[in-house]
């Protein structure tokens, strides 16, 4: 089957009409690939395919290596596998896009913001918050609360460098951005699943702006987390950014390493590869997590490893590591389900001994 072409990063995480697609370059037919869905009439959005994601602009369209292998280019760009291992929000849809048009006199003085912030610019957030209905919104204090149904309005200041601009139906609405999106999020999430936020937002700006991307990210997080003095969930937000890292390529490679640091065990590296002809003359063979100095690689198997040819690949994967010395630990959905309790005994019994 016949790939579509590579979609403008500038409709993918917004509803556009077919003039936004006209003047983006994007044609009729293209419209009627499958990686774009009609949500109205004249109407549409794009959904992508399997292991797509948010692009940036001018990335070019690259060979997939092979699984267990790194995605992380010599630039330290990233690029996602054959598997999406993060389940993007759903944007909002037309039903809810209309009902934004009760807002429409109030639109310089609101701001989308928390979970439907998140929605509107393909974030990644837990499933559970995403069975919340409501719409949410955030004035300043000092301004009234809008009368509607179906939303949750919030009062704070937020300062124009936490805005973007995003358009909805070809309308204009301020947005927070990533940074402030993750600091509103502390009042609705628990404490692993907002550092899992942030391990993904964190990649998403390695992927955007390249390889600094994600120290610039942490940098201006850590300056906004400390500029909230006062403010409320100042503590939890303080110790989440600090255990935020570059490198995470999932929700539960955040979980797992978190498992391991709150077991008493340092934490590990993230990605690690070693270069391999046997494995790849061009890729280097990748580890989720470990320990690079004691020689112990940890990977975490999702469904799609189940898979024949995917099985094969691990073990090939598997084999590249222990010709350079390392002990495997493969975890999968079980230890998930298990506190990594398995996995955790099975670092400290291969632990080098003093």
């Amino acid at each position: 089957m016949r790939h579509p072409a590579p979609f403008p990063s500038s409709l993918r995480s917004r509803a556009f009409t077919l003039r936004d697609a006209e003047k983006a370059g994007v044609s009729k037919e293209r419209l009627r690939r499958r990686d774009v869905q009609r949500i109205g009439r004249g109407v549409y959005r794009w959904i992508g395919l399997e292991g797509d994601g948010p692009t940036p602009p001018g990335s070019a369209q690259t060979e997939n290596p092979p699984s267990g292998q790194s995605t992380t280019g010599v630039d330290g760009g990233s690029r996602l596998s054959d598997e999406q291992p993060y389940t993007w929000t759903r944007h909002l849809d037309m039903e809810e896009m209309r009902r934004l048009d009760h807002l429409l006199h109030l639109r310089e003085s609101v701001v989308l913001s928390h979970v439907t912030a998140a929605r509107v610019q393909g974030l990644w957030l837990p499933a559970r918050v995403m069975d919340d209905p409501r719409l949410h919104l955030t004035r300043d204090p000092r301004a009234g609360v809008p009368r509607a149904r179906g939303f949750a309005t919030h009062r704070s200041r937020i300062g124009a460098e936490e805005l973007v601009v995003s358009q909805l139906l070809g309308r204009e609405w301020q947005v927070t951005d990533p940074t402030r999106t993750w600091l509103d999020m502390a009042a609705l999430l628990e404490r692993n699943e907002l550092i899992a936020f942030g391990d993904h937002l964190a990649r998403r700006a390695v992927r955007f702006d390249g390889g600094d991307g994600g120290v610039f990210f942490l940098s201006r997080l850590t300056a906004a987390v400390e500029g909230r003095a006062g403010r409320r969930h100042r503590r939890l937000l303080r110790e989440c950014a600090a255990q935020i890292r570059i490198g995470a390529d999932s929700p539960k490679e955040t979980e797992l390493r978190l498992a391991l640091v709150d077991a008493g065990l340092p934490d590990p590296d993230l990605q690690i590869t070693v270069v391999d002809r046997e494995f790849h003359p061009k890729y280097p063979a990748s580890a989720d997590l470990g320990y690079r100095r004691q020689l112990i690689a940890i990977h975490y198997d999702g469904k799609h490893h189940g898979r024949e040819r995917q099985l094969n690949k691990d073990v090939l994967r598997n084999a590249a590591f222990e010709r350079h010395g390392y002990r495997n630990i493969v975890v999968t959905a079980r230890d998930a389900d298990n506190a990594y309790a398995r996995v955790i005994r099975e670092v400290r019994r291969l632990w080098p001994s003093p």
